[in-house]
């Protein structure tokens, strides 16, 4: 039998597929229900039992990298993965990426404000995804990157509950260095900004 490469995705069927996009929208939906919750007493004691019984679960199905479902379906929504808020792609090519997000509780700050740190991991992710042969255009893409450098500005504050929009464009490429830009805004009016430097490492 051949061995699966690094990149390669393994066939699921549809039913499949339904059923995992079910289990990553119900994790997302656990982790906002827990961030805007005044959690009664004795409720948290029940509801750590129910979700400690289904990590045992879970845990059973340990495996390697290859094999996860987190971060390597392109067919789900934020490709499986629960870290960064689930984008919806409205255009993607070689040279952009365009997206909007809607950031839930679980992202909040305080004041009604994205937290700090998830504007980056948002940018971060748009431009890898741009830098990595943009696996939304074309899923066989199998180039692996790297980010060098991030740089980010903050022009005014991002809020929870409204759709943003995102965008990332390619710059230019020097070898194995390729620079990348991004943007957080909102009606038109730039909240956040982004450069990055990525790079495709040596074999």
């Amino acid at each position: 039998m051949a061995e699966q490469s690094e990149h390669e995705l393994r066939p699921v069927g549809a039913d499949t597929l339904a059923d995992l996009e079910r289990l990553v929208r119900a994790i997302r939906a656990l982790e906002n229900a827990y961030s805007e919750a005044s959690v009664p007493p004795g409720v948290a004691g029940e509801v750590a039992a129910t979700i400690e019984a289904q990590v045992a679960v879970l845990a059973r199905f340990a495996a390697p990298e290859v094999d996860r479902v987190a971060g390597r379906r392109p067919e789900l929504e934020g490709f499986a993965q629960v870290l960064v808020p689930p984008l919806t792609y409205l255009e993607t090519s070689e040279a952009q990426i365009k997206a909007e997000v809607t950031c839930g509780p679980l992202y909040l700050g305080s004041g009604a404000a994205l937290h700090g740190g998830v504007a980056p991991l948002l940018l971060d992710d748009v431009m890898g995804r741009l830098a990595n042969g943009n696996r939304l255009a074309d899923p066989d893409a199998t180039s692996t990157i790297r980010t060098a450098y991030l740089h980010v500005n903050y022009r005014g504050l991002a809020p929870v509950g409204r759709t943003l929009q995102v965008r990332a464009w390619a710059e230019r490429t020097d070898g194995r260095k390729r620079w990348f830009a991004a943007e957080i805004t909102l009606d038109g009016r730039v909240l956040v900004d982004a450069e990055a430097m990525i790079v495709q490492p040596r074999h």
